[in-house]
């Protein structure tokens, strides 16, 4: 009865570490502007523009095949861009840190992730960014979340600003 017991828990721990384990395919894109100034962000804006329709254009379902479309053609998308927006641009695909937070009632890990990084000029904005591939811009955002205090604002309320 031990045995079958413990072949019972080998069978469930090794189906659970494949399970979990498995390698989690996922891709985003990131483009930081140059810096937060109203041209700097329609820039910005410009640069998304031909960013997501580089990488609609080389999309595959087959997450190496687009990978591989990706790595082969990005140094291309660096030229456009620079030559376009005419500002100097940077572009890399590789492994990139995204920091814990929440977006859409989603929770982005701390991890290491396969990212199209874009820097415009000196990289001194906010970013855009979104997850291209399971979920083809499924998840993405440029706001900054601004916190208001209560009191600070009735304070200015009574100084009549």
């Amino acid at each position: 009865m031990r045995k079958l017991i413990f072949g019972v828990l080998v069978i469930f721990f090794v189906i659970a570490v494949l399970f979990y384990c498995q390698p989690k395919e996922e891709m985003r894109v990131r483009i930081i502007p140059n810096g937060d100034e109203a041209q700097d962000l329609k820039v910005k804006e410009q640069a998304k523009n031909l960013v997501v329709c580089y990488l609609k254009e080389l999309y595959d379902e087959n997450f190496d095949r687009f990978s591989e479309n990706i790595s082969a053609t990005y140094d291309s998308l660096r030229q456009l861009l620079t030559e376009t927006l005419d500002i100097p641009c940077k572009v890399d695909f590789g492994k990139h840190t995204f920091y814990n937070k929440t977006y859409n009632d989603n929770a982005i890990l701390n991890e290491q992730t396969l990212t199209l990084y874009v820097v415009l000029g000196k990289g001194e904005g906010s970013n855009w960014w979104g997850t291209i591939y399971p979920e083809f811009l499924q998840i993405s955002g440029s706001e900054e979340v601004q916190y208001e205090s209560l009191i600070a604002r009735w304070f200015q309320k009574r100084k009549g600003e």
